[in-house]
């Protein structure tokens, strides 16, 4: 578990947070968000009044100035994105109950604040990202007992998922992509043609997916 949330610090500070931009709702009416992103915010006060995107006064826990648009309904975390690993469950949620962009004085900039309240249950459902995968081989042709290195590329990068090595049906082998590549060795192609494919077997935000057929020969 992530720890509480951070007291909050002074109004001039900039501060690492968390965005979980709200997506749309499932078919129960739950809300979905989006991958998390970092941004930088600028934490105010808390416990006050203000006006929800129908016009109605509310209470909320805090506000916040953000550096870009944020839909009610999205969740925020005060706390660096490096800090969640996959599964994560951070306390300390803030749900956005509501949303105002303004023109500054000399109508050049926008302000962007979001009000926010405690939110008390886990993490809506993350939207599914679908990916995709390729596959190459070196060198190719290749001499017989000669390493041949497998490299699948994976996107989005997908550093908590694996992939698996196909020679027609024949499992080589697997291995974790490293940010967006996985890589893989083997000697024991035989002489002739190959028909190598690379599975990454998806995420808690990844989809699974196959990459084209890939000929490799051993001459």
């Amino acid at each position: 578990m992530i720890g509480t949330m951070p007291a909050l610090e002074t109004r001039d500070r900039k501060q690492d947070a968390v965005l979980w931009q709200r997506s749309g709702y499932d078919k129960h009416g739950q809300a979905t968000v989006e991958q998390p992103v970092a941004l930088k915010v600028r934490w105010e006060d808390k416990f006050v009044e203000v006006l929800d995107p129908k016009g109605n006064t509310i209470g909320v826990d805090a506000t916040a100035v953000v550096d870009r648009n944020v839909s009610v309904g999205s969740i925020m975390w005060l706390g660096c994105l490096d800090k969640l690993g996959p599964g994560a469950s951070p306390q300390g949620l803030m749900e956005v109950k509501a949303f105002n962009s303004t023109p500054d004085i000399r109508n050049r900039a926008q302000r962007r604040t979001v009000g926010l309240m405690r939110f008390r249950d886990k993490l809506p459902t993350i939207q599914m990202v679908t990916s995709a995968i390729s596959l190459t081989s070196s060198p190719n042709p290749s001499a017989s007992g000669q390493q041949v290195t497998l490299t699948a590329t994976v996107s989005p990068f997908a550093p908590n998922g694996s992939v698996e090595f196909f020679d027609g049906d024949v499992l080589l082998g697997a291995a974790n992509p490293m940010a967006s590549s996985a890589v893989f060795f083997t000697q024991s192609l035989g002489v002739g043609g190959h028909s190598l494919t690379a599975r990454f077997l998806g995420d808690q935000t990844l989809t699974r997916s196959t990459s084209d057929m890939h000929v490799h020969v051993v001459s």
